[in-house]
């Protein structure tokens, strides 16, 4: 078997941090010691909290975070020949979230694997592209873990009073963020 090493990483958040402080405004409050417990301070959002106007994709946000790692490992776009999505929240059900990565990337010839799965999905497709590169099926691959909870999050709260929205509905607004991982 081949040996397989990490290059580089490569990171993005969508827009301006939103403090709790915000979300309770949007939102309502929670228990202090149900928000202690948590542990989240700020999250990065991909939809306007405000508008509910969707700024940037789930795809996009992968694009980003898998072109900085390329950069920084100095890959060529050509040079990748396996693609793996990990996504929880993907656009949309059909075509899979890699083939719209893989588009923006602007890769022609690369084999593209999404992965449904959430939390641990990150690391599921970083086992899986291991697996590939140590038999030797492809020279260089791609790993991104990219999630778009806001779209749905924001319409929980959008438009509603907050006093009015359940505990149960706020802890995932205020547990969950947007963001990629490469």
């Amino acid at each position: 078997m081949r040996q397989v090493k990490l290059a580089s990483t490569g990171s993005y958040l969508p827009g301006d941090p939103i403090d709790n402080e915000e979300i309770e405004r949007l939102a309502g409050p929670l228990p202090p010691e149900v928000l202690e417990g948590i542990q989240v301070k700020t999250r990065h959002w991909a939809v306007d909290p405000y508008t509910g106007e969707n700024r940037e994709t789930n795809s996009e946000m992968a694009h980003k975070a898998v072109r900085e790692a390329r950069e920084l490992a100095e890959v060529e776009p050509d040079e990748i020949e396996l693609l793996v999505v990990s996504t929880a929240s993907p656009e949309y059900h059909l075509p899979a979230t890699a083939t719209f990565v893989q588009e923006k990337l602007g890769l022609r010839a690369c084999a593209s694997i999404d992965i449904r799965s959430g939390c641990a999905g990150a690391v599921e497709a970083l086992d899986l592209a291991r697996l590939y590169l140590e038999r030797g099926d492809y020279g260089t691959a791609v790993v991104v873990g990219s999630e778009a909870i806001s779209p749905l999050s924001v319409p929980v709260f959008l438009g509603q009073d907050p006093n009015r929205i359940r505990m149960r509905d706020r802890l995932g607004i205020y547990n969950f963020g947007d963001g990629a991982g490469a």
